[in-house]
């Protein structure tokens, strides 16, 4: 009982807006640890590395919690939870580069083609609807603006060869490095936030 109670105010805490603002808190304090620090210039293996592979680590198991508990949308869940999944082997993918450069793809296209076979085939009603609910509710939108953070924006403002290499010349990479790596931070902030968010409304029903 006690535990439960303390889950619910974890969950609480990330989705109200002090508890968010305390998240979004967390990049500016990772950057100034691995640059101040630990001076590791925002390595693979930095606190801010580590917070984005936590985030996304959070996300997948929420949305498996969620599709234990909500049959109605179980497809959907599976599939957005195994999408977390594919995306964290990728965020790991400098120790699958220890096999061979690029062997992350192979472990991430076996979960995600898995994840989809066995949703279409085992789940197939439980997804399209719930789909269509999902992208109306509040919490999607955090959602998916942490996708367009993670996704375009740090690609775009984190590009070294466009933007910081030609303005600042050796230092330009550096540079980059911080830009991009805090933007993906900052976009699994909001993702994490959205996620709890749904969370909740999942227990609550």
């Amino acid at each position: 009982m006690l535990n439960q109670y303390a889950k619910s105010q974890h969950a609480s805490s990330i989705t109200d807006p002090p508890g968010f603002v305390l998240l979004l808190m967390l990049t500016p304090i990772a950057l100034y640890l691995d640059l101040i620090v630990f001076q590791n210039g925002v390595g693979e293996i930095s606190v801010t590395e580590m917070l984005q592979e936590l985030f996304i680590l959070d996300c997948a198991l929420i949305f498996a919690v969620s599709a234990k508990r909500n049959v109605s949308s179980r497809g959907l869940y599976i599939l957005v939870s195994f999408f977390f999944v594919c995306v964290l082997i990728r965020e790991l993918d400098h120790f699958f580069d220890l096999i061979w450069h690029g062997f992350w793809l192979i472990p991430a296209l076996t979960v995600a083609l898995s994840a989809i076979g066995y949703s279409l085939l085992r789940h197939n009603s439980t997804i399209w609807r719930p789909i269509r609910d999902f992208i109306r509710l509040d919490e999607f939108r955090p959602l998916l603006l942490g996708l367009i953070i993670v996704m375009v924006l740090s690609r775009i403002l984190g590009s070294g060869h466009l933007i910081w290499e030609p303005l600042l010349g050796q230092q330009g990479f550096a540079v980059k490095t911080i830009i991009q790596e805090g933007l993906e931070l900052i976009g699994y902030t909001f993702i994490v936030h959205g996620s709890y968010w749904h969370l909740q409304r999942v227990k609550n029903k």
